[in-house]
C-alpha cells in the first residue's frame, strides 16, 4: 500500500521560510545575537524535516540554505563570533550566483530545470531571467557586506527581514520584462529563437 504524496500549500511554505527568520529577529531585539543565533541553528533542521515528512523533498536551496546556517551558526556559538552568521547570506548569494553562471557555462538554463513546470519561456527569455538573477544575488551579497559591516545588529536583522519582499519584486519585475518571450502551448524554444539554450 503506497501512500499519496501532499504538497504544503503556498501559505504554509512561506510561514516555514520566513517563521526562524521573524524568530531570529525578534529575539535579536529582545535578548541578543546568539540566543537568535542558537533559534536559527534549531529551528532551520525543522523546518527541513517538515518539507521532508510532507512532500518527500527537499528544495535544493532551501537545504543550501540550511547547512550554512548550521556551518555558520554553529561557528557564531562556538566562537562567540557574530562575524560568521552575519557572513552566511553572503556566502549564499554568491553561491547561488555561481551555480547559474556555472550553467551558463555548461550550457544549461538551471532557473528553466527549476521553474520552467510553471511557466513557458522562450530559451531567450530563460536565459534573460539568469542573467538578472545572478546580477541580484550579487547586488543582495554586496548589500549585505555593506550592511553587516556599518550598521547595527537590528539594522542587519531588518535588511534580512527585508531581503525577502524585496526579491519577490524583483522576480515579478524579472518575469514582466521577458513577457513578450512567453511561448504558447506546444511551441518549442528552439522554433521561438532560433537559438540554443545560452542563446549564443
Amino acid at each position: 500500500m503506497t501512500t499519496e504524496r501532499k504538497a504544503l500549500s503556498p501559505g504554509v511554505k512561506i510561514a516555514l521560510d520566513l517563521g526562524p527568520l521573524v524568530v531570529f529577529f525578534v529575539l535579536l531585539l529582545r535578548v541578543d545575537i546568539m540566543a537568535a543565533t542558537l533559534s536559527y541553528v534549531v529551528l532551520a533542521p525543522i523546518v527541513v524535516a517538515i518539507y521532508w515528512f510532507v512532500e518527500r523533498k527537499i528544495p535544493p536551496m532551501l537545504l543550501v540554505s540550511t547547512v550554512l546556517i548550521l556551518v555558520m551558526g554553529g561557528l557564531t556559538l562556538w566562537l562567540k563570533d557574530e562575524t560568521f552568521i552575519k557572513m552566511k547570506p553572503t556566502l549564499i548569494y554568491c553561491l547561488f550566483a555561481a551555480v547559474l553562471a556555472g550553467g551558463l557555462l555548461a550550457k544549461r538554463l538551471i532557473i528553466k530545470q527549476v521553474m520552467g513546470g510553471g511557466l513557458q519561456l522562450t530559451d531567450r527569455g530563460w536565459l534573460q531571467i539568469t542573467y538578472s538573477t545572478i546580477g541580484m544575488f550579487l547586488a543582495l551579497a554586496v548589500a549585505n557586506e555593506v550592511v553587516w559591516r556599518n550598521f547595527s545588529s537590528g539594522v542587519w536583522a531588518g535588511f534580512k527581514i527585508a531581503v525577502v519582499p524585496i526579491t519577490l519584486v524583483a522576480f515579478g519585475l524579472m518575469f514582466y520584462s521577458v513577457r513578450n518571450h512567453m511561448l504558447n502551448t506546444g511551441e518549442s524554444a528552439a522554433d521561438e529563437d532560433g537559438s540554443d539554450q545560452t542563446g549564443a
